[in-house]
């Protein structure tokens, strides 16, 4: 079974830019340097501006910990630490287990 992350992210208007361009460049380095890395989805609400959804999945717990210590992650890191959201709203994140096979798909 796949373990998998889901994220709700309310980013501050003003760091919305450094947002998309910090979360594509994890997004980019995860699904093409960590084999264990089966999906990586961001998205904006339809609703509320500057409102971003991350699902994450990976082969088995260990490779959500092989994707936190890999070397990209440590800018996802810093920028998270950089103060970026709403400080009335802060960020959500649920860690569970999906119901499905944790297999790779390539070019879906």
């Amino acid at each position: 079974r796949p373990y998998c992350v889901q994220a709700i992210l309310p980013v501050k208007p003003e760091r919305r830019d450094d947002f998309v361009a910090a979360i594509q460049a994890d997004q980019e380095a995860t699904l093409k340097t960590e084999p264990k890395a089966l999906q990586f989805v961001v998205g904006e609400s339809t609703t509320d501006t500057n409102l971003f959804f991350i699902h994450e999945q990976y082969i088995g717990e260990e490779g959500f910990k092989e994707h936190t210590a890999a070397p990209h992650f440590v800018h996802w890191q810093n920028f998270i630490d950089s103060d970026p959201f709403v400080p009335d709203r802060p960020p959500v994140f649920d860690y569970f287990y999906g119901e499905h096979e944790a297999v790779k798909r390539e070019n879906v």
